[in-house]
């Protein structure tokens, strides 16, 4: 989700540490799941599915936002002459 928001930082990271696109979801330590894949998994008769799928839009929508505002005022720090990348 990150990187389609253009905050790609911690793919970067990774990239440049160990040369990975991205991370792997499983290994013998540990298995990773995302909380809308969780929640897409519920069976549709759970009657949190609906609520919990609005608050994962909610939280997205606000990272959104946050991501917008963060893309504009790079935009105005870097049109002042002042770069932080």
């Amino acid at each position: 989700q990150t990187k389609n928001q253009g905050i790609p930082h911690d793919l970067n990271i990774m990239h440049e540490l160990w040369g990975v696109p991205t991370y792997r979801r499983g290994n013998k330590f540990l298995s990773v799941a995302g909380i809308p894949d969780l929640v897409e998994d519920l069976p549709d008769d759970d009657p949190d599915k609906a609520l919990m799928k609005e608050r994962i839009a909610t939280i997205t929508k606000i990272y959104d936002d946050m991501a917008n505002q963060y893309h504009s005022e790079k935009t105005a720090t870097n049109e002042s002459g002042i770069v932080f990348d």
